[in-house]
């Protein structure tokens, strides 16, 4: 066999047979089912492929929400960056942040609080319910010590939604259809008119406005649509700001020397919003925990001839030299992929949320221009039956994973279908084939510290039982056939 760095992962199976499940962070209820696996060592190909299956990391743990029994089916969502648009409430976001860098504003808007709205981008549970997933973490822990294949640690699977206040513009005060004025009002009428929406007599004055300017009002609309504004047109920095905003971005694990000489900051903006957004007590925000949760991945390091790092990192946003917030993000072949992020809780009034999400989507652009094939951004799951989570729908284009064929079909199409059930195939005449003997001969195996095929590995073993032969094929279904074949499966 080549000699090669191999993925190895060690796989603990479902909870299928868990009828209640494990405790559900989105609706509060016993009934989240998953299947797990600790990564020791991940390919940035190997993890690009299994999220296109449905899995996702926290820390070194792996999982995948098993979706047709699971209370709260996560589906994977993505968003192309090439064609991504702004929406409004977007641009709000970004016109208000860099007013605040340009005139040094700080006033706090109205309803400003970042747990009053949904808004994390990261692959977590809303704001108001992020917890650790304590059984999910006993089971591996468990599993790990009873394979007596590496000295594990506590895993801790928090998964946050961080608060944006990114509210929905709200509609045009409007007047009543049936609502008239007198005629006393009125002197140049001698009947009743019912009133026009405040929208539509902006509209009217503005046009008089450049009437009243010699300009054409056609003319001037024509010229704003031509002129649409980029995302990195509206993110671009000035030299004359009050305020300055530096993004860097360091790599994680293995930590770089620029991470190194900023764990300590890092770690202390983290405790500061563990403990004011999430109420976490202080004794369990450690450095350890925090190393464990947002430092160690699986994930090997890569530089490729595209000239782009894969890998963990960190992008740091540093306002005035100070450090205010953190994105935990996974750079991947062909995305970049969003993994937690944390901030200052005293500018929380920036909303951050949905302002880091978009330099993250900015991100994604820029190396697309190196690697064309790297250019969607993936926000980690979405939850349609919980209202909190569907804000990550609104940076468009996205698509859903179909749980069945492992095809990405636009959100917008899957709306009308999650509406009438939480659990939905969007593709089922598209599905896998099931896993047969000939998918078993194809996966590797790590045993006795010796990799090998299948085939000898079952030879060694004096034949396997056929619980054993069901829990392999079980997780070939999982990860794939093309992971399998790649990856190395460790058994005691």
């Amino acid at each position: 066999m080549p000699s090669r760095n191999f993925s190895i992962v060690e796989f603990f199976g479902g909870d299928e047979d868990d009828s209640e499940g494990s405790s559900c962070g989105y609706c509060k209820n016993h009934g989240s089912i998953s299947t797990g696996m600790w990564a020791h060592n991940l390919s940035v190909q190997d993890y690009q492929d299994l999220i296109d299956r449905g899995w996702r990391r926290s820390g070194c743990y792996c999982y995948k929400p098993t979706m047709s029994q699971t209370c709260c089916p996560a589906y994977t969502i993505k968003c192309d960056t090439s064609k991504f648009q702004l929406s409004k409430s977007q641009k709000k976001v970004l016109k208000k942040f860099n007013k605040y860098l340009l005139e040094g504003q700080t006033v706090k808007e109205e309803n400003s609080d970042d747990k009053s709205s949904p808004a994390n981008h990261s692959t977590a549970l809303t704001d108001e319910t992020c917890t650790d997933l304590p059984d999910l973490s006993l089971k591996a822990e468990s599993k790990l010590q009873s394979s007596g294949s590496v000295n594990p640690i506590n895993i801790t699977f928090v998964e946050a939604a961080v608060p944006e206040n990114d509210a929905q513009e709200k509609s045009a005060e409007t007047v009543k259809s049936n609502s008239f004025k007198s005629t006393e009002d009125k002197k140049d009428s001698g009947s009743l008119r019912p009133c026009k929406k405040a929208k539509l007599l902006r509209k009217e004055r503005r046009v008089e406005r450049l009437k009243s300017k010699g300009l054409n009002p056609e003319e001037v609309k024509s010229k704003h649509n031509q002129e649409v504004k980029t995302l990195e047109q509206y993110i671009a920095s000035a030299p004359h700001f009050k305020h300055k905003l530096e993004l860097r971005l360091v790599q994680s694990n293995p930590p770089s020397p620029e991470y190194e000489a900023t764990e300590k900051d890092s770690h202390e903006i983290y405790c500061k919003y563990q403990i004011s957004v999430h109420d976490d007590p202080p004794e369990k925000v450690t450095l350890k925990q925090f190393r464990r949760f947002l430092v160690d991945s699986p994930l090997e390091a890569e530089e490729n001839e595209d000239g782009i790092k894969y890998g963990s990192f960190h992008q740091q946003y540093w306002l005035d030299g100070k450090l205010i917030a953190v994105a935990v993000i996974d750079i991947l072949p062909s995305c970049v992929s969003s993994v937690y992020f944390y901030y200052d809780p005293d500018f929380r009034f920036l909303t951050l949320g949905t302002y880091a999400a978009l330099r993250e989507i900015s991100l994604t652009r820029e190396l697309n221009i190196k690697n064309k094939n790297l250019v969607n951004y993936y926000m980690g799951f979405y939850i349609h039956s919980c209202p909190k989570m569907r804000y990550k729908g609104q940076y468009s284009p996205s698509y859903l994973l179909c749980p069945v064929s492992y095809t990405w079909h636009p959100i917008a199409r899957c709306h009308a279908l999650l509406d009438k059930s939480k659990y939905v195939e969007f593709d089922v005449d598209n599905t896998e084939r099931i896993v047969d003997y000939s998918d078993l001969m194809k996966m590797l195996v790590l045993h006795g510290r010796k990799a090998m095929p299948f085939g000898v590995y079952a030879a060694k073993k004096g034949g396997l039982s056929n619980d054993e032969i069901s829990t392999l094929k079980f997780y070939i279904q999982l990860v794939g056939t093309i992971c399998a074949s790649r990856m190395l499966l460790f058994r005691a």
